[in-house]
Formats: C-alpha cells, sequence, structure tokens
C-alpha cells in the first residue's frame, strides 16, 4: 500500500497541505484543508506530517527550541514567533488580545498581535495533539529548513517579497516536478509564502524518512500534556 507523507502551513483558507507519496517526492500536490481535523482524517492516512505551528507549551518561560531557532538562523531570528504560554492560549477564543496579553506579562512576557493572531492554530492543532501522535506529527521550522538548503546561510530577502520567494523556489525545484506551474495554479486560499513554506515542510518530513535529521534540542522537555518541546529539520545541504 502507497505511503503518504505531508508538509503543513498555515494560511488564510485553513492549512496548505503539499504531500506525496513517500517514494516518489516528485509526484507532489498541493491542496487546501479546512481544519487539522481534516487531515489527521485524510483517507489514505498521512503517515508523517511536518507541520509549521508550536506542538508543545510552556506554561511561563520561551520554548528552547524556540530560542536554538532563533540562534539558528542568525539575522533572520525573528521569523520564529514566540510560542504562546499555555495559561494564555485560551484567549483565542474571543479573540482577546488584550486579556492574552495581561495574562502574558503575568508571567513575565510580552505579546504582540502577529503572536496572538496564530493563537487559534495553535489551539486547533493542540487540542488534537498527544504524546503518541508526535510520532506522526512533527514540529517544523520552514526558515531553518531554506537555511539549511542553503549551505546553513540566511536566506537574504523576506518571504513575501519577490526576491524572497524566488530564493525559496530556486531552492525547491531539484526536488519537486513543475513546482513552479503549481505555485501559479494554487487553490484559492493558499497565498504564495503558504505554498512554499508548506513544501519545505514536505522536503522536511522526506528527509526525516530517510533519516537525514537534527532536533532543536537534542533532548526536548515535555509540556504539561507531555508534549516535546522540539523543532526537526533536515540535515542536507545546497550542493
Amino acid at each position: 500500500m502507497k505511503e503518504w507523507i505531508a508538509g503543513v502551513d498555515g494560511c488564510k483558507g485553513g492549512w496548505a497541505v503539499a504531500y506525496a507519496p513517500a517514494d516518489d517526492l516528485p509526484a507532489s500536490e498541493i491542496k487546501l484543508f479546512k481544519t487539522f481535523e481534516e487531515i489527521l482524517n485524510r483517507q489514505p492516512q498521512f503517515a508523517l506530517i511536518f507541520i509549521d505551528i508550536p506542538i508543545g507549551l510552556e506554561q511561563d518561560k520561551d520554548r528552547d527550541c524556540d530560542k536554538l531557532a532563533r540562534e539558528k538562523l542568525h539575522s533572520r531570528g525573528s521569523c520564529v514567533f514566540p510560542a504562546p504560554l499555555r495559561p494564555a492560549l485560551r484567549a483565542w477564543e474571543y479573540d482577546a488580545y488584550e486579556e492574552a496579553k495581561r495574562l502574558t506579562r503575568e508571567l513575565g512576557r510580552g505579546l504582540n498581535k502577529q503572536s496572538h493572531a496564530l493563537f487559534k492554530k495553535i489551539q486547533e492543532v493542540d487540542q488534537w495533539m498527544t504524546p503518541k501522535l508526535q510520532d506522526q506529527v512533527i514540529e517544523t521550522h520552514p526558515e531553518i529548513i531554506f537555511t539549511v538548503m542553503n549551505g546553513t546561510q540566511a536566506l537574504d530577502n523576506n518571504k513575501k517579497t519577490d526576491l524572497g520567494r524566488k530564493e525559496r523556489l530556486d531552492l525547491l525545484s531539484p526536488h519537486f516536478h513543475g513546482i513552479k506551474e503549481k505555485l501559479q495554479s494554487r487553490p484559492k486560499g493558499i497565498g504564495r509564502d503558504d505554498f512554499l513554506d508548506a513544501y519545505a515542510c514536505l522536503l522536511a518530513a522526506h528527509q526525516y524518512r530517510r533519516g537525514n535529521f537534527h532536533r532543536l534540542p537534542e533532548s526536548p522537555s515535555r509540556d504539561a500534556k507531555g508534549l516535546k518541546m522540539e523543532m526537526v529539520f533536515p540535515k542536507f545541504s545546497k550542493k
């Protein structure tokens, strides 16, 4: 039976999911899923999902994996938004930015609107996550993936610029047949940067399955739900 792997990134329409047979990466597709539940219930099931979303949340401090990821990205470290503290996560339910900010400040941290905007998607994933499911659903970060692909050098341009998108597309193109055409014909609701990030996550899943990966940190701690707080990214570099 064919095994499927996926790379997932949140987008305006829901979730951008790039997927392919595990043994035929060039034969990839991109699809919009409305909810994370739909991704988990897709048939045939994805054997492995690499996703750009925090999994595992601290109670009162920054996650070690976030700090290490910022160090790895050097000048582009700001691309790694601080994961929310678990006590403040509930404020997404009524879009209470001020309440979330107050709760976060009480725990010794700040909170900006960009980070708060991610709360709903983080909560959507968190409600399904279990330690066992982490064997299938793994947190990664596209900017780290692109940095590793670029010979461990952070990319020069922001992914939301034309130059930034070209840099990332050039790195992905050798691995995916017709990716430039797929970018142009992508489903409505998936932005260009979401498309590229989802494909980076798919490539990371492929490398993970082959045993070519690193963890940040190497020995992750667990949160109150028993979830590992880690990021996983590929080991290969640009030739």
